[in-house]
């Protein structure tokens, strides 16, 4: 990743606000260089030169991928979710569901379903208070965290949202 990362860049990164409170692009580069990979066109990745070029390309990518998907015909089930669902939080279940969720959120969601399929994350619908994408993952002590939270195109959700998808997912800490 460091070849494709700009000084530019690197300054405009921290100088962003939304930056500092909850980082976005680290995660989007991530995203395109993983979708990218899944696609077989990562070596053709040119450096980002700024924030909106990222964001640009991520949407880009991830329409990519999403035509890329419409060639997955077959189900495929993933292992048991590890948190229970409710009518707001709902897991995914299968490929067709995760390749509908990265179509209706314009997110590349759908490059997760190996990670998925291993058991190191779960993917999430939130349904209200705004319809979100929610990825949690395994930490390095083995225990779930929320990875990632967001509305369609990877925009940041709610205070409202993140509270309540929080106390969704507290319910579910055991602590001593």
């Amino acid at each position: 990743m460091l070849r494709l990362i700009t000084p530019a860049l690197l300054a405009e990164a921290a100088a962003a606000p939304e930056e500092e409170s909850s980082p976005q692009i680290i995660h989007l580069m991530s995203d395109i260089i993983n979708l990218c990979s899944l696609m077989g066109t990562g070596d053709a990745i040119t450096q980002f030169r700024s924030i909106p070029d990222i964001r640009r390309r991520h949407r880009n990518a991830a329409d990519e991928y999403a035509r890329f998907l419409k060639q997955w015909k077959e189900l495929t089930r993933f292992p048991n979710p590890p948190l229970a669902g409710n009518e707001q939080v709902t897991p995914i279940t299968n490929t067709v569901e995760l390749r509908q969720e990265g179509i209706e959120q314009h997110n590349c969601v759908g490059s997760y379903a190996e990670k998925i399929q291993k058991g190191r994350c779960s993917i999430y619908r939130v349904l209200w208070p705004e319809r979100a994408t929610l990825s949690i993952s395994k930490g390095p002590d083995g225990c779930w965290e929320i990875q990632q939270l967001q509305l369609s195109y990877n925009r940041a959700v709610s205070q409202d949202t993140r509270q309540f998808v929080q106390g969704w997912f507290d319910q579910f800490t055991l602590s001593v």
